[in-house]
């Protein structure tokens, strides 16, 4: 047995332990939202997490609504420039978060990290790499372990990802692994309830802007 293989399968080995999922885990008291800009001229991009208070009634919103967008023919600013046949059904295609409008009300949310990135990558993985992040602050307090966590994302793929827990692309995959340890040393799970880019409350946030 090569050596990769041999300490991968000691970590899964020592990791069995600590996968014990705990049904009645409550929900956290605070509402994330992460963000992440690509590479530019400028710099190699940068990031950016919003906080606000989790409110009540909003855990059940989230648990019912979050992770199940339904679609809509138009985009949230009602542009309709996507269909190529008018003449054809109008059959929804694009995806509509759920989520009541309450969520990313403005005034509501506080800027809680910013930072710029070393190297330029791809924009999926920039986004995955913030919702680390995010999660290596939130194990950073006590008081926060063994909840759940929501974080509004407005990348579908890195929602799916963490939904999933996995994912056939190799550098996605290895970031949800980094977070798969940081969710079992700290016994957090995350929540990323899908919103529309425009309704994003970090989009400011990971360009420096607030």
């Amino acid at each position: 047995m090569w050596y990769s293989v041999r300490t991968e399968l000691i970590a899964m080995a020592q990791s069995i332990p600590l996968m014990v999922h705990h049904a009645g885990r409550p929900y956290g008291p605070l509402l994330f939202a992460s963000d992440a800009k690509g590479s530019d001229e400028h710099d190699n991009g940068s990031y950016g997490i919003a906080v606000t208070n989790l409110l009540k009634g909003e855990t059940h919103l989230i648990q019912t609504l979050g992770e199940a967008p339904s679609y809509s023919i138009a985009r949230v600013n009602g542009d309709l420039s996507g269909l190529c046949q008018r003449v054809a059904p109008l059959n929804p295609t694009i995806p509509r978060s759920r989520l009541p409008a309450s969520f990313t009300t403005a005034s509501r949310w506080r800027p809680c990290l910013f930072g710029y990135w070393d190297f330029a990558d791809h924009i999926t993985l920039g986004e995955a790499r913030t919702v680390v992040k995010l999660m290596r602050l939130i194990v950073s307090f006590g008081s926060l372990h063994q909840h759940i966590h929501p974080s509004l994302q407005d990348n579908f793929p890195v929602a799916c990802v963490w939904a999933k827990g996995r994912s056939s692309s190799w550098a996605l995959n290895r970031v949800a692994r980094q977070a798969s340890g940081l969710g079992l040393a700290a016994g957090i799970r995350m929540v990323l309830p899908w919103v529309e880019s425009e309704r994003q409350p970090a989009d400011g946030i990971s360009r420096g802007k607030w």
